[in-house]
């Protein structure tokens, strides 16, 4: 049997997540998980990171949930910026050198300086990865 998740508002899940209800962060993740993961694969072009900085920027947005500008801004670009300074802490905490670009948001990539990067054939025509919100 599939179950029907309702669609629920920014305003309805951030509200959820302040209070630390299951259902918030439940919704947060059903919604978010697909997206994040795609983008963190596509911009670092490796999978051996993105379990982990998924996990991380989680827990990243429900610890700061409370920073999220409310009208100022879509909950999921927010969401993004969360993703991509988790990843920048996580590549520094790992002493791992990369150079950060990006363009006109969402627009970025991260181009590691290690050996195993390896370059996605879409990034080498602009530098970056287009991903629509």
């Amino acid at each position: 049997m599939t179950l029907i998740t309702p669609l629920i508002s920014d305003t309805e899940l951030y509200a959820l997540i302040m209070r630390k209800e299951k259902d918030g962060f439940d919704y947060l993740y059903d919604k978010y998980c697909g997206l994040l993961y795609g983008l963190t694969l596509q911009s670092l072009c490796l999978k051996k990171y993105s379990d982990e900085i998924i996990e991380l920027t989680f827990i990243n947005i429900c610890n700061a949930i409370h920073l999220y500008p409310g009208q100022q801004m879509k909950l999921n670009i927010w969401i993004i910026s969360v993703l991509i300074q988790t990843t920048k802490d996580y590549l520094d905490s790992k002493s791992i050198n990369y150079t950060f670009v990006s363009g006109n948001f969402p627009l970025f990539i991260f181009r590691l300086k290690e050996e195993e990067s390896v370059s996605l054939a879409h990034s080498s025509d602009t530098g970056a990865v287009m991903i629509g919100v």
